[in-house]
C-alpha cells in the first residue's frame, strides 16, 4: 500500500496509481479510500468503466445502496461490449442490489440483459427466479 501512496504522492497526476491504490484499499476493506482514488481515476477514460463499478461495489459494502446503484448503472452505460467480463459483473452486481432492495422492474432489467449476455453466469437464472417471486408478492 505504501508503495501506491507514495507513487500518488509523488505523481498527482497519474490517475493509473489513484486506480491502482484504490483497488488496493478496497481489496483490503479500506472502502471509504477507495473510493476517493477510484472517484479521481474515473477521470481517466481507460479506467471510466472498472472505476464505476468499483465504486458501486464500495457503495454497496459501506451501505449505501442508492449511491451504489447509480454507480453501477453508469458502469453498464460506459463498459464498452467488447469488455463483457466486465459488463457482466456490473450488471450482476446491479441486478442482485436490486433485489435487495425489492425493485423488480430495476432487477428484471439489469438480470435479463446479463441472462441474454450469458445465461450459465454464475446464478442468474435463481436470481431471476427470485424477481418472479418478489413479482408475485406485489
Amino acid at each position: 500500500m505504501e508503495v501506491w501512496q507514495n507513487r500518488v504522492e509523488r505523481y498527482p497526476n497519474d490517475l493509473t496509481a489513484k486506480y491502482n491504490l484504490g483497488d488496493f484499499c478496497q481489496r483490503t476493506g479500506k472502502f471509504k479510500e477507495a473510493i476517493g482514488n477510484f472517484q479521481q481515476a474515473r477521470n481517466d477514460p481507460r479506467w471510466k468503466g472498472i472505476c464505476l463499478l468499483k465504486l458501486g461495489q464500495c457503495f454497496q459494502k459501506i451501505k449505501q445502496y442508492r449511491l451504489a446503484i447509480t454507480q453501477y448503472d453508469s458502469a453498464i452505460a460506459e463498459i464498452p461490449d467488447r469488455d463483457a467480463d466486465t459488463k457482466k459483473e456490473a450488471l450482476y452486481c446491479a441486478g442482485r442490489l436490486a433485489i435487495g432492495l425489492k425493485d423488480a422492474d430495476m432487477a428484471d432489467k439489469h438480470l435479463t440483459a446479463l441472462a441474454a449476455m450469458d445465461f450459465s453466469y454464475k446464478d442468474v437464472s435463481a436470481l431471476l427466479d427470485k424477481v418472479a417471486e418478489i413479482r408475485q408478492k406485489d
